[in-house]
């Protein structure tokens, strides 16, 4: 984990050029600096067993060895290509927040062995819009992670709500939790595993 200094300067020049995120505040460098130690210790105590609960619970690999993540002070929230997180996080939801965007890189990877828009298409033709579909397997995958990788229900619970204030992504945990989340994985597996 680093410091993304030079995109921190860019979404807080972009920030300040759209109407209503003019008031927004951004953390300056000392304080995203001292965030990262707290970050880092809070990733380690999960990393391995994360990382390896999403290859199991998916069958895929990585095919990068090493995934960045630049910490910002001025945007607040988080993508995976580039991976940059918000510093504005508390350390055990920056975790949840990084294991939701590496299980994007994680599918990312696999591309090349997985049509995945396609895969996609096929299972969710009720997902109204493309941000719903990217996020229904995250989702899936995720809540096993919760459940059986981590055991913190409670983690699944807060994830939940905390994406209601975001319809495409509240549309995709009505998904998960309508259709099953191990249904979900399974039918997924299914095209390019054939079990």
């Amino acid at each position: 984990m680093v410091y993304g200094w030079h995109l921190d300067r860019t979404f807080n020049q972009y920030l300040s050029e759209i109407p209503n995120e003019k008031e927004h505040t951004a953390e300056a460098r000392e304080d995203v600096m001292k965030k990262i130690p707290l970050f880092e210790a809070e990733w380690k105590k999960y990393e391995k067993k994360i990382l390896q609960g999403m290859c199991d619970i998916l069958g895929l690999e990585f095919y990068k060895s090493l995934i960045d993540v630049y910490v910002v002070g001025a945007y607040k929230a988080a993508f995976s290509d580039p991976l940059v997180m918000s510093s504005k996080y508390l350390p055990d939801m920056f975790v949840d927040v990084l294991t939701h965007e590496i299980l994007h890189i994680l599918l990312t990877d696999n591309t090349k062995k997985v049509e995945v828009r396609k895969i996609w298409a096929e299972m969710f033709p009720e997902a109204i819009d493309m941000t719903s579909i990217n996020h229904i397997l995250v989702h899936a995958v995720h809540k096993e992670i919760y459940l059986k990788t981590l055991n913190m229900p409670e983690r699944l619970e807060r994830d939940q709500t905390r994406c209601e204030k975001w319809k495409s992504y509240h549309d995709a945990w009505n998904i998960v939790e309508k259709r099953g989340h191990i249904n979900i994985i399974n039918e997924f597996k299914k095209y390019y595993l054939g079990k």
